[in-house]
């Protein structure tokens, strides 16, 4: 909402209140609503069977169906059960829940976060699964209307690896009542224990154009030579049927998110170094946001914010492992995938693992546990996922902690801004925190060669980002793909006493990012905006150049469609608010205008709060804190206060699971923990 700057003071509060008030009644109330997630689902193109597993018919497992909350109709599954504690508790931490009824709905459905091959240096992949221990088997019945294919996956998950006794062999067959025809159209078999190529995941696809107009009963099927399903992880990934030449493509997303960028370090945010060369073309060709205002200074709560639209204190998803995204809350990915979108993530790891919620409504999503040298695998990957879906709608989400510390740029990139330089600094973690700790003491040299590290990841970066921008525009796709290009928050780099950390403050220099929307023909080339905006922008934006309905949904953003159309500077900006809740207690929250910003210091259980108040024309850079006259004060208090009070009525909380090996090492990379 824009806002006359003359009636600035008196109005806001009201407005901003009665919206912040509406929004917390939306979202308590579809938090209550057991129904609210899944009736607005639009398939288009795509009938995904894990969707619609009430309707599968399981002829034959080992699995003991009693231990179900919710038991499915059609599940005639035997109530016997011959598993070993080991595979019971696989399932159990397994268990792909519900988010509408907080119930699993059946113990062979998973969701499974395992590396994709034996070494495979990619990380750890997240997949809905049908587990298939041996002998399973399970069918659907389902009319082909239309030129179809069936796409798949299957494999053994890792730990069974070791314990696989003889083949597990996966067979599908189809079934045509009418004509009495029952034809195998897939048969393979794998055995990891003995075989090293059968430790991954395979993909595959039926086309099932000769069953058009026909209504066919199609079964999948494990079987292994070994009485023994204990430990034989075998499943069947994500199974779904695409109707092929579909009229109706929407566009397509892919949202980019280069963890740590500042957005005064790029060229065409008038950076004087030559960082990002391709980017600056790219922006010049798109829409372009000057002042960008991201919701939280790190990684987790500010992505999480960025994919449901909703302020950290809403989500509740803190710094480091304190708390997990309730799965009611409806995110991106989730709104996509209900409306016939293909949703694929490929992700740095640390805080951004599944573990937290970010994987919330994703096909397929990928962490990487080295979590710097991955630009150009990740683009590589990014670019097989896109050729094998170009048909379909597809929304990647691509991040990558590209240029977050330590900063180890490859040659030529390590010297490319400070070629002379022969000092000590490396930009590794440890020196790092020896410096912002005092016992490293550094020069103004020093400092420089740091931030020309930092400045060289980027650049390396850049050079290697363009290959996907290139690849969208050789196969024509640019046209109907929407590129955002942001990032989660900065990077200080000595404004307020440290250098070469985030995390700790409200300031500018961790809050301002990049923000670039390309789509030829579609938006304006060129067009750059000074008008304030905020990451959670980001959501309503994007779904309202798809032509999603938002309609009622609890979200703090709102879409820049309008004043991209319009095609107008706002005289002045809404306010953008952003949050560092933390475990240590040191909570900040700010609210920022074109003008000022205000930034309130709470610290918990001590009674302790300072308020800060800067003039952002004359001090930009947030050196000297200016005295507020009690009004003035009061005003910006309660503002806050009842951002506070509001999130209180809202009851999203929910306690993190434990973080795995992997996400920990990732974590102590990135210097978040020793």
């Amino acid at each position: 909402m824009q806002i006359d700057q003359k009636n600035q003071n008196s109005c806001y509060i009201k407005t901003y209140r009665s919206s912040l008030l509406i929004i917390s009644l939306i979202l308590f109330i579809v938090l209550s609503c057991h129904s609210c997630k899944d009736g607005q689902k639009t398939e288009g193109n795509l009938y995904r069977i894990i969707d619609h597993f009430e309707t599968l018919t399981f002829h034959e497992t080992p699995v003991d169906v009693s231990v179900l909350t919710q038991k499915p109709k059609n599940a005639e599954v035997p109530q016997s059960s011959s598993l070993d504690p080991e595979t019971e508790k696989f399932i159990t931490e397994n268990l792909n829940w519900d988010n509408t009824n907080e119930s699993p709905v059946h113990p062979l459905k998973l969701k499974i976060k395992k590396r994709p091959g034996k070494g495979s240096p990619r990380g750890l992949r997240s997949k809905n699964v049908i587990l298939a221990l041996p002998p399973t088997s399970f069918s659907f019945t389902k009319k082909i209307s239309k030129k179809t294919s069936l796409q798949f996956g299957y494999g053994i998950v890792n730990e069974a690896w070791e314990h696989v006794k003889g083949e597990v062999t996966f067979t599908i067959t189809i079934e045509d009542p009418k004509e009495e025809k029952k034809q195998q159209v897939f048969h393979t078999s794998l055995n990891p224990n003995k075989e090293d190529r059968d430790k991954q995941w395979f993909s595959y696809e039926v086309d099932l154009g000769e069953y058009t107009k026909r209504t066919i009963t199609i079964t999948f099927r494990t079987t292994s030579l070994s009485a023994d399903a204990n430990n034989c992880y075998a499943a069947w990934v994500n199974p779904v049927l695409i109707e092929k030449d579909n009229p109706k493509l929407k566009l397509n997303v892919i949202l980019i998110s280069m963890d740590t960028l500042r957005a005064d370090h790029l060229g065409c945010y008038g950076y004087s170094r030559d960082t990002s060369p391709h980017l600056d073309a790219l922006s010049k060709e798109s829409v372009l946001f000057k002042q960008v205002v991201a919701q939280a200074p790190y990684t987790v709560s500010s992505h999480m914010s960025m994919l449901t639209s909703l302020y950290p204190s809403f989500h509740k998803v803190n710094l480091i492992r304190e708390s997990t995204m309730n799965p009611k809350i409806e995110t991106l990915a989730e709104r996509l995938y209900n409306n016939g979108y293909r949703t694929w993530a490929i992700v740095g790891g640390g805080q951004m693992s599944s573990d937290y919620g970010l994987s919330e409504g994703f096909e397929s999503y990928t962490e990487f546990t080295s979590p710097h040298r991955d630009v150009w695998r990740k683009i590589q990957e990014t670019i097989g996922f896109i050729e094998k879906e170009k048909d379909n709608n597809f929304f990647i989400f691509f991040h990558s902690y590209k240029p977050h510390a330590p900063y180890h740029p490859i040659p030529p990139y390590d010297t490319i801004f400070s070629p002379d330089y022969s000092g000590p600094i490396s930009g590794s973690i440890e020196q790092i925190e020896a410096i912002n700790s005092g016992q490293l003491e550094v020069t103004p040299e020093d400092i420089q060669h740091l931030i020309a590290l930092y400045d060289g990841d980027i650049r390396e970066m850049d050079d290697q980002i363009v290959e996907l921008f290139d690849y969208l525009k050789k196969e024509g796709l640019d046209k109907r793909t929407l590129i955002v290009f942001t990032s989660d928050h900065g990077e200080e780099f000595g404004e307020h006493g440290k250098v070469g950390v985030h995390s700790h403050t409200v300031y500018d220099e961790l809050l301002l990012v990049p923000l670039i929307l390309h789509l030829p023909e579609i938006l304006p080339k060129g067009a750059v905006y000074d008008t304030q905006v905020q990451s959670v922008d980001i959501l309503p934006t994007i779904l309202d150049l798809i032509g999603i309905d938002l309609k009622d949904a609890p979200i703090h953003g709102e879409s820049l469609l309008p004043l991209i159309k319009n095609g107008a500077q706002a005289e002045n900006s809404r306010h953008a608010f952003s949050e560092r809740l933390a475990a240590d207690r040191h909570h900040f929250r700010s609210m920022r205008s074109s003008g000022y910003k205000y930034i309130m210091h709470e610290v918990k259980k001590m009674n302790f709060v300072d308020h800060l108040y800067y003039d952002l024309t004359s001090d930009p850079q947030e050196q000297n804190s200016l005295e507020l006259s009690p009004k003035k004060l009061r005003k910006m208090f309660n503002q806050i206060l009842f951002l506070i009070e509001e999130e209180k009525r809202v009851d999203t909380f929910q306690r993190g699971k434990k973080i795995d090996k992997d996400t920990l090492e990732t974590l102590k990379a990135l210097g978040y923990i020793k």
